[in-house]
């Protein structure tokens, strides 16, 4: 039977994982793991499903928030502050947050994508 945590440690890059070249710890680990056997392109398939998954929470949450800040401008009748605060606080750091939550996925894909070796140069 194969424990999961070994006394020796094991290097392997992506291609190596879940291909049949890695250590027998992988082998373990693969046995759990979706893609596991699809070498770099199991690690490329869940790490883009799991930003997926991310930006799909983050833009409707981004959403939600820019609503309700709309809403407080709405009622604010003209007071400065809540003005101020609606528009620069709320709405501003909404679409920041939104904007760098797109970034950090295509980031994310050009990384892998590059360790993968489907990107030669940057």
């Amino acid at each position: 039977m194969m424990h999961l945590f070994t006394s020796t440690a094991y290097a392997a890059g992506l291609a190596d994982v879940g291909a049949g070249t890695a250590a027998p710890i992988w082998t373990a680990v693969c046995s759990y793991l979706p893609y596991c056997g699809q070498g770099a392109n199991g690690v490329t398939i869940v790490t883009g499903i799991l930003s997926n998954i991310i930006l799909w929470t983050i833009g409707p949450a981004a959403v939600v928030v820019i609503l309700y800040a709309s809403i407080r401008l709405i009622t604010s009748a003209g007071n400065d502050e809540t003005v101020r605060k609606a528009m620069k606080e709320i709405i501003l750091y909404a679409l920041l947050g939104l904007i760098l939550a797109m970034l950090s996925d295509t980031i994310i894909n050009y990384i892998f994508a590059l360790i993968a070796g489907m990107v030669t140069a940057i």
